[in-house]
């Protein structure tokens, strides 16, 4: 499926905070991790009447990592990571605009409630002829104790010192806190389409011309191209037309296509967050329609665009769901999937080694944007292996299912998505 790729991320205004799906085994392995640190370490007392400062005190490095999310958009980069220990939560969130600006923030929370901040940030000043200033601030507030203290300073860009100001004392009340929190992103939370707001669909070019149809998901990071066929026109259908259409009262946008003689039918509806494509062809000398299939779905978490194609494994002992894997047209492996759940599982390739006709891939899983177990695909002939590892050692094997990944005996592999 040709695919069209703009890379286009709205970039919050105050706090930049993905993150993904997980199988049973890796669900059962972070809820192990969590019970193991369930140790509670208080905040070390600090002076109230100096700057709280990052990292609040804290031993950092035996915090572990629950959550990271970064991308890129315009100018500018950003990335956030969440470490976890007890009740506990640190937030460490950049942003890099590069001359034009740069800024970092450790948030500390308790809980659900935010207690200290930490932020530094540069700004692009004025530029002369041999050198340019630098407008930075750094600030701390410690919500607790409803003191902010902060400093400012104009420098040359090639200045050692950070700043040369001292910190001021202020007041700052807690409830602010709020207007905090309504910025952030949180990294361990899946990103989820709620709505039909959140998307659109439009067909380019002129009248009366094939053009493709094109997606454009506010949460999706790329512009992908829906139906595959170009269409003469794009008509939407309105809910009050879906029953007699075939679609059912949940979906949250439908729309029809033209081509010559005939159509494609497709609706829209939301599973979790996941926004999936439905797809029928009507064709102009029959008044009805053949059945509806999934056609594909984007999970905004993983955004890596339509498959090229998918195989379906069952699995051999120790777990009870089928398994499927999205692949593109290079053979590599995009996400996972297990049957009866709906989000997917973010998949990056480790390594790739040939062992006679053996073609062994192994791609770590992430799972809140941090890496969690393996999957190693073993590819041999008309056969085709998967075995997961997790972190405490568990593996569970899968074979492919050769009636669900090439239907009808085709021997091609399948173009849609079985669950």
């Amino acid at each position: 499926m040709k695919q069209i790729i703009n890379r286009v991320i709205l970039l919050l205004p105050v706090v930049f905070f993905t993150a993904c799906g997980g199988s049973s085994d890796s669900k059962q392995e972070k809820q192990e991790a969590n019970a193991a640190t369930t140790t509670t370490e208080d905040v070390p007392e600090h002076d109230i009447n100096e700057p709280f400062l990052y990292p609040f005190g804290l031993e950092v490095n035996t915090y572990e990592p629950t959550g990271y999310r970064s991308g890129c958009g315009g100018d500018c980069c950003f990335s956030v990571k969440t470490f976890e220990k007890g009740e506990y939560v640190l937030f460490a969130d950049t942003s890099d605009c590069w001359e034009y600006g740069y800024t970092e923030r450790y948030l500390l929370f308790r809980g659900d409630k935010l207690i200290a901040s930490h932020e530094k940030d540069f700004d692009m000043g004025k530029f002369y002829s041999s050198f340019n200033m630098r407008n930075r601030m750094e600030r701390t507030v410690d919500y607790e104790n409803e003191k902010v203290f902060i400093r400012r300073d104009t420098v040359r860009n090639s200045e050692k010192k950070w700043i040369n100001k001292e910190f001021t004392e202020g007041r700052f009340s807690s409830e602010l806190s709020d207007e905090v929190m309504a910025y952030i992103e949180d990294p361990r939370k899946r990103k989820s389409y709620s709505e039909e707001n959140d998307f659109s669909v439009l067909r380019s070019g002129e009248s009366g011309e094939a053009n493709p149809i094109y997606f454009y998901g506010r949460l999706a990071m790329d512009e992908e191209v829906v139906v595959t066929e170009e269409a003469y026109a794009l008509h939407e259908i309105e809910p009050s037309n879906f029953q007699s259409r075939g679609i059912p009262k949940n979906a949250v946008y439908a729309f029809s296509t033209w081509w010559a003689g005939g159509g494609a039918l497709y609706y829209m509806k939301i599973n979790d967050g996941v926004l999936q494509f439905y797809e029928t062809w009507e064709e102009e000398q029959y008044s009805e329609s053949t059945a509806f299939e999934l056609y594909f779905e984007l999970d905004p978490d993983i955004n890596v665009g339509k498959p090229d194609h998918y195989i379906v494994f069952n699995p051999e002992k120790g777990a009870q769901n089928k398994l499927m894997i999205a692949m593109d047209e290079k053979e590599t492996a995009l996400y996972a999937k297990y049957e009866g759940q709906s989000r997917q599982i973010a998949l990056r390739k480790k390594s790739d080694t040939v062992d006679g006709k053996k073609i062994i891939t192994v791609y770590e899983e992430y799972l809140h944007g941090i890496p969690n177990g393996t999957y190693t695909h073993t590819h041999d002939g008309i056969w085709d292996y998967i075995t997961y590892s997790g972190k405490n050692g568990k593996q569970v094997k899968y074979t492919i299912n050769h009636k669900l990944t090439s239907p009808g005996d085709s021997g091609e592999y399948r173009k849609r998505p079985l669950f």
